[in-house]
C-alpha cells in the first residue's frame, strides 16, 4: 500500500532500494564490539563450542551465538533491525538468531560466504552485519553487485534464473567491475538484500569480526535453516 511505502521510506534511504545495500555507520559503541569479540574468541578456543569452520580454517562460525552468550541481545539493536526488516518485507519477522564468525587470512581463501552466491533467487532476503572491527579492503569486506536483487537484473542475466552460486569468472563476465565493497569502521551495521549477488572478499591481510542477524516469519523456517 501507499502508506507502507511511505513509511518504509523513512527507514531506508533511496540508495538501499536502488542498490540492495547500505552501511549505517557507528551504530554500535566499542565497550559492546569488544564484549562481542571476547565472546567470538573465548567460543572458538573452548573445544565444547560447536563451530563451522571453512576446509582452510579462514572462516570460522557460531550459529545461534545468542544461545552461548545471551548477553548478544543486548549489545546488538535487534529491535531496531527487526523493525526495518519487517518494512522491507512487509511482514512480521518475530524469529531471529545469531551467527557471531572470525575470518583470519589464509593463503587460498575464498572469503566468507566461499565465493559469490545468493541466499535465495527469487524471494527478498534481508541480512544485517554487524562489523565488531575496522574493515578496509584488506580485510574482507562485504561486496554486492548493485540492482542484483531487482527482477530486471536477473531477466537480464546470461545464467539460469535460479542459480544462486557463481564462480569469480562468471560474475566478471556478467558484471565485470560493477561490484561495491563497503568498507567500514568498527560499530557499524551493513543492511543487505541477499537475493542480490554477493560475497565476503577473500581476507588478504589480519582478521575481520562480525555478527549477522537473520530473521524470519516462522519458526520452521528458522529451525530449517539452522538445521
Amino acid at each position: 500500500s501507499l502508506m507502507r511505502k511511505l513509511k518504509s521510506k523513512w527507514l531506508f534511504s533511496e540508495e538501499f532500494y536502488r542498490n540492495g545495500v547500505e552501511l549505517l555507520p557507528k551504530k554500535i559503541d566499542r565497550i559492546s564490539t569488544t564484549k562481542l569479540r571476547t565472546f567470538i574468541d573465548t567460543a572458538i578456543e573452548d573445544k565444547g563450542t560447536n563451530l563451522w569452520t571453512d576446509d582452510l580454517g579462514s572462516d570460522v562460525r557460531i550459529y545461534g551465538a545468542e544461545g552461548i552468550f545471551p548477553e548478544i541481545e543486548m549489545l546488538l539493536p535487534i529491535d531496531e533491525m527487526r523493525k526495518k526488516g519487517e518494512s522491507y518485507l512487509s511482514q512480521k519477522l518475530p524469529y531471529h538468531f545469531v551467527l557471531a564468525a572470525k575470518l583470519q587470512h589464509k593463503v587460498g581463501n575464498l572469503g566468507s560466504g566461499g565465493g559469490w552466491h545468493r541466499d535465495s533467487p527469487f524471494t527478498p532476503q534481508f541480512k544485517f552485519i554487524a562489523y565488531l572491527s575496522d574493515v578496509s579492503f584488506q580485510n574482507g569486506p562485504f561486496e554486492y553487485i548493485p540492482k542484483s536483487h531487482t527482477s530486471l537484473n536477473k531477466l537480464n542475466s546470461k545464467f539460469n534464473l535460479d542459480k544462486m552460486r557463481y564462480t569469480a569468472e562468471e560474475v566478471n563476465k556478467q558484471w565485470g567491475d560493477k561490484s561495491t565493497v563497503v568498507i567500514g569502521g568498527e560499530g557499524s551495521i551493513l543492511i543487505a538484500d541477499t537475493k542480490g549477488l554477493h560475497r565476503g572478499s577473500p581476507i588478504q591481510n589480519g582478521e575481520r569480526y562480525a555478527c549477522t542477524v537473520y530473521f524470519f516469519s516462522k519458526e520452521k523456517n528458522m529451525q530449517s535453516f539452522s538445521n
